[in-house]
């Protein structure tokens, strides 16, 4: 029989931990005593205070006063709209997620509660109503940019985490209101582990947490993981306790999982694969220097239709409150995401809505990628789609390098971006190969640690 958890089964749990630690950031540390305390605390606020008709959005972070008014908020069976930092006066965002009031919880100060002009309710909000469960809202764009509102049941989503996982200390460096920081977060929670914050995520300031609490679990973003081998941090901090890492959200290449094996000897380096729509799910990777995964079937099963990968997963969400899901009868959800099978083996290339069309072929932006990172020179690199008026999109890149290069004449920089296009003719084919070659001190990102392929 799969076991069963809900948010109050979670709750009591928690109280189980009592004398645990729970919580170190950079001035301290705080047990699950005190995390059970602020809750009630909470609860005792939002009771009878809050709309249950809409939803009730969230801004805070990783933080005593944060984490208690989420579980308070879905202790008292609202839904919660996970708003990232600085949205809370957003339309977009308020509307999408019919958010009725906003809570605003710093880390150090008192809790904010504002309504909104008000957005009204939803018939899958309704429906969590009626049967007395918690919701949760993350938001995520789609080809438009315009945020999408998934609805997840609490309930539901805590079901993979009803049986309590290793008591680790892990980095809470992935987003708050991001799936995989709610992952993350409730993983530690059901086992009674320890989640360490900072107030920065630049690679130095990492690195120097990791020592000082001996952070066994780091999830991270590739972009991160290969800003952190460039900073040299790991020369200058003592990183030995770390015994997994944790990668997903975007493609990485083999060389930078090749220099991350080099620095992180005896840790277990692991693909993660998720998305909003139904969390991270139960997979294997086939090995520290390998892009591939496979999905363990015991909560999630998969197909793979032109390409493209489905999955049904009882972790699911409910659907979007905004649009409408890629999602079957038989509630089979459409990925969005190209894969490569090797039998059982699956390897994430990258977002469909990614891929460049160059005059009728499909360029996956990873691959090329992939090529120009094994460059010496190269730091990293962002492969995107330019619109042309000919071939209507042509591929161009961005490549991160030192600030020697910058400085250097245009004639060395040309020369430079010669050898970048040569790399690519060599191994691939004449579509692939970036027209324009952009030298860069550093490639963008998004809050989430994330690279912008799009203008």
């Amino acid at each position: 029989m799969i076991p069963e958890l809900d948010i109050d089964g979670l709750l009591q749990r928690l109280d189980g931990f009592a004398s645990r630690k729970f919580l170190s950031m950079t001035d301290g540390s705080l047990r699950y005593d005190d995390l059970s305390a602020r809750v009630q605390q909470f609860r005792d606020k939002f009771s009878g205070r809050l709309r249950h008709d809409g939803s009730v959005g969230l801004v805070t972070d990783y933080s005593l006063s944060g984490i208690a008014a989420l579980l308070a908020l879905w202790a008292e069976k609202y839904c919660v709209a996970l708003m990232p930092q600085g949205s809370d006066n957003d339309h977009g965002y308020l509307s999408a997620g019919l958010v009725n009031e906003v809570v605003t919880v710093p880390a150090d100060g008192e809790c904010e509660i504002r309504a909104t002009e008000g957005y009204g309710t939803h018939r899958m909000l309704e429906r969590l109503r009626e049967q007395s469960h918690p919701g949760m809202i993350l938001f995520t764009s789609g080809s438009s940019g315009k945020p999408k509102a998934v609805l997840h049941d609490v309930n539901r989503f805590l079901l993979k985490f009803a049986k309590p996982g290793k008591q680790l200390t892990t980095y809470a460096f992935l987003v708050f209101d991001h799936v995989a920081g709610q992952d993350t977060l409730l993983y530690t929670l059901g086992a009674g582990g320890e989640l360490v914050t900072g107030q920065s995520r630049k690679p130095e300031a990492v690195a120097a947490l990791i020592e000082k609490h001996s952070v066994q679990v780091l999830p991270a973003s590739p972009t991160f993981l290969n800003l952190l081998l460039l900073s040299g941090a790991a020369d200058k901090y003592n990183l030995s306790s770390v015994e997994i890492i944790t990668y997903g959200s975007e493609p990485i290449d083999e060389g930078t999982l090749k220099r991350l094996a080099e620095v992180f000897p005896n840790s277990r380096i692991i693909q993660k694969y998720g998305t909003s729509e139904f969390g991270a799910i139960r997979s294997i990777s086939r090995g520290n220097d390998s892009t591939y995964i496979r999905i363990k079937k015991d909560e999630t099963d998969y197909r793979v239709v032109d390409g493209i990968l489905w999955v049904k997963s009882r972790g699911a969400m409910l659907g979007y409150l905004n649009a409408t899901a890629e999602q079957d009868e038989e509630g089979w959800l459409c990925t969005g995401d190209l894969v490569e099978q090797d039998g059982d083996w699956l390897r994430i290339l990258g977002r469909e809505s990614d891929i460049i069309n160059v005059g009728g072929e499909k360029v996956v932006p990873a691959e090329v990628e992939a090529i120009i990172n094994g460059l010496d020179f190269v730091h990293d690199c962002t492969v995107r789609g330019e619109r042309q008026p000919i071939v209507g999109m042509a591929v161009v890149c961005d490549v991160a390098v030192d600030d020697a290069v910058l400085q250097s004449s245009p004639a060395e920089r040309r020369k430079l971006a010669r050898v970048v296009r040569q790399r690519c003719r060599e191994e691939l084919p004449v579509y692939k190969v970036p027209v324009r070659v952009d030298f860069v001190a550093r490639t963008v990102v998004t809050a989430r640690q994330k690279k912008i392929r799009r203008d």
